[in-house]
């Protein structure tokens, strides 16, 4: 069976500080080169690039670096599908008992997308709300909504999002469950279209980060950003558009009205000419009459 790439690397715009940043090791977390030292973590990469670098499909002696590793193991993580992720044994279980097995088998035995498409990054850049699942250290599951103005979720790059976090009441569940695991996972649902985006990611949290917080800051919006989410993205999956009741903000109402609106301006303002000249010609009549 082939094995895992399992290795956690500094993120792909960081690769030139690899062996110049000591803080290196902050990026690194839970992975296999945690408190090797920069001394063990090279002799690390020479031994594991051939084994590590085969888990991800990279040949034997290809890579010599933690930036090749690293890119390879990325890119891995991203052809893996969305099913290979979630169709657990108890999942295929329930698909074989209930026939859907088969069509889902397909899917999951088919090459995932390796990076976000156009799509995708358009239908992101629209969305003002999304909710995220986590897990805390109890084993529950913890789901929260976060928004925030259009466009506030961005797409970094196309395997890369990250969004401000706003203030808010507090409780910190969602940033206190990804200290213990990065795991996430994300659903954006867009009512008026019937359409919705899944996304399963590790995330990293960046407090008092100027850079971040200038990159996703959104101008004009004054809620104060408490921290930075940057998720690096391990597989998506578009949903089927059943069961999802169409819904629409104000402003889209607004927007559809807006033609509407202004035809009935129109109307009232012919409408008003039509009885002054009516009005003009009755007054004319009447004194003719005289």
């Amino acid at each position: 069976m082939r094995r895992r790439c399992r290795l956690s690397f500094p993120p792909a715009g960081n690769q030139a500080r690899l062996f110049q940043d000591a803080d290196v090791f902050r990026y690194a977390g839970k992975s296999h080169f945690e408190g090797l030292g920069e001394t063990g973590h090279r002799a690390f990469v020479q031994k594991q690039t051939g084994e590590t670098g085969a888990a991800c499909g990279v040949g034997k002696g290809e890579l010599a670096s933690y930036a090749a590793l690293w890119d390879a193991c990325q890119k891995k993580l991203m052809t893996q599908n969305f099913g290979s992720l979630v169709f657990t044994q108890a999942v295929k279980a329930l698909q074989e008992k209930y026939g859907s097995r088969r069509q889902y088998g397909r899917l999951e035995g088919s090459a995932g997308k390796d990076r976000l498409g156009e799509d995708e990054v358009a239908y992101i850049a629209e969305r003002d709300s999304f909710y995220m699942a986590t897990t805390g250290a109890t084993g529950w599951p913890y789901i929260q909504h976060r928004g925030g103005p259009v466009g506030f979720l961005k797409a970094i790059d196309e395997r890369t999002l990250a969004f401000a976090d706003f203030l808010g009441n507090k409780q910190y569940i969602s940033a206190g469950n990804l200290a213990t695991d990065d795991r996430l996972a994300m659903i954006m649902v867009d009512y008026p279209t019937q359409s919705r985006l899944k996304i399963l990611g590790r995330a990293r949290v960046f407090e008092g980060d100027s850079e971040w917080i200038e990159r996703v800051r959104m101008p004009g919006y004054k809620a104060r950003i408490e921290r930075v989410l940057v998720i690096a993205v391990e597989a998506f999956d578009w949903n089927c558009q059943q069961h999802i009741t169409p819904r629409f903000t104000a402003k889209q109402i607004q927007d559809s009205l807006e033609p509407l609106d202004r035809r009935m301006k129109e109307l009232e303002e012919e409408n008003t000419n039509l009885r002054a000249q009516l009005e003009l010609r009755d007054n004319s009549v009447f004194r003719e009459g005289e």
